[in-house]
């Protein structure tokens, strides 16, 4: 249980519900003095705290190495540098999903092969996946899309028997098990998230890269580093004047730039938050997973207008929120519903892109489609986001169910 919300006092009616948490309830004094201790020490760039917390989050992925940088969409990013994958060559991902799933494989100069997903899960359709196989293909980058597991062995064979990199993009979620094992164990790089509405935050930003091929670590340090040749500028000038030379003498090589880098680094203020979060994510998980079932309790009444949500088989997932999708047919509108929701200051949010094709940003831009993306259509249109997380108390959650009963009992009479 989060012991952080026992002294809210909510209003019903007065005081929004938010979709995602209220950061006033997701850090108390152990973050504070987590902070001050960074700061004490007097080195606000990455060191010794920012290792530990690297090390931490990986091993809940069960990944040899991580890297923490300033967002998950830098870490998706920085796992397309680091493969340095031909120009062209293609990557399979879902339709529906976020923008910055699929902004990368465009920014490196790589084509993304779009597939549908199923409706149900909101995760990439695997027999559509197999179908978008290419001579050119060379990856999968699969998000775990609202913290719903894809299906990650039958990914991770498909990968193997076709000599594919699987980029496993859990930017949405923080762990979790499928056949027992944690979900970096079936990939070849993991991306995660800490941004201020996901399960843990690093002060409200963040995110990392987790693999277990130090080149892949090395290559995206130096990516994420400016471009330099080196980790750090601290090293001893004798060995940072032995490495590089630039115009035929020997150079720093802590400004000896290798890449057309880019400036991902975070802070040691937000590493030192984010493991005080680590302890808490326990109680975090508890919470949104009783919030989880309370909305499947309730929906489950009104499965005639309602896709309800269905988790990956075998698998322990931890939801980002609660995704929906009205039927064909139903008596009302999302439109209808969602503003409905709002006016009783209940927050809602699209199923993030939808078909992310109909965006104009993807206008012009070079893709193939595999399938005709009707479930990606469908969410467009008809899906639609509650919030699930760990500041809800159970005052909110029977002022949602309040609300949502009035509506359906005026829209179904």
């Amino acid at each position: 249980m989060n012991k952080l919300i026992k002294n809210i006092k909510f209003r019903p009616g007065k005081d929004w519900i938010y979709y995602a948490p209220d950061t006033r309830y997701v850090f108390g004094e152990p973050e504070k003095k987590a902070v001050r201790v960074a700061l004490e020490v007097g080195w606000l760039g990455t060191s010794k705290i920012t290792a530990n917390f690297e090390d931490s989050v990986a091993k809940i992925f069960g990944k040899k190495y991580g890297l923490f940088v300033n967002s998950g969409s830098s870490a998706n990013l920085l796992a397309l540098e680091a493969l340095n994958f031909p120009k062209n060559g293609e990557v399979i991902t879902p339709a529906c999903t976020f923008n910055t799933t699929v902004a990368p494989i465009v920014q490196n100069g790589l084509v993304p092969v779009l597939v549908d997903v199923r409706a149900s899960t909101y995760q990439i359709d695997v027999n559509e996946m197999k179908r978008a196989l290419s001579k050119k293909t060379v990856a999968v980058l699969a998000p775990h899309l609202i913290g719903n597991f894809v299906e990650l062995k039958a990914i991770r064979d498909f990968c193997k028997k076709n000599k594919l990199m699987f980029i496993e993009d859990s930017c949405d979620t923080l762990g979790g098990l499928h056949r027992e094992k944690p979900s970096g164990a079936w990939s070849d790089i993991t991306t995660t998230s800490f941004y201020a509405s996901h399960i843990i935050t690093a002060a409200g930003a963040g995110g990392m890269l987790m693999t277990d091929d130090k080149k892949i670590l090395e290559r995206a340090k130096v990516f994420a580093s400016w471009g330099r040749g080196i980790k750090s500028y601290l090293e001893p000038i004798e060995e940072r004047l032995s490495v590089f030379e630039v115009d035929g003498r020997l150079y720093d090589s802590a400004f000896a730039f290798v890449q057309l880098g880019y400036n991902f680094r975070p802070t040691e203020i937000q590493a030192a938050f984010g493991l005080a979060q680590l302890k808490r994510l326990s109680g975090f998980r508890s919470a949104r997973r009783a919030n989880f079932i309370s909305l499947m309790k309730f929906f489950g009444k009104y499965d005639k207008y309602f896709v309800l949500p269905e988790e990956c088989a075998d698998s322990e997932v931890h939801w980002l929120a609660f995704p929906l999708l009205i039927r064909p047919g139903a008596p009302f509108s999302r439109s209808e519903l969602v503003t409905y929701l709002e006016s009783r200051k209940i927050q809602t949010r699209p199923i993030f892109s939808g078909n992310i094709l109909k965006h104009d940003a993807y206008k012009g831009v070079k893709h193939r489609v595999v399938g005709d993306l009707k479930n990606s259509q469908a969410i467009l249109h008809n899906g639609f986001l509650l919030g699930l997380h760990h500041t809800l108390t159970k005052g909110m959650m029977n002022y949602v169910f309040s609300s949502l009963e009035e509506f359906l009992a005026y829209k179904t009479k």
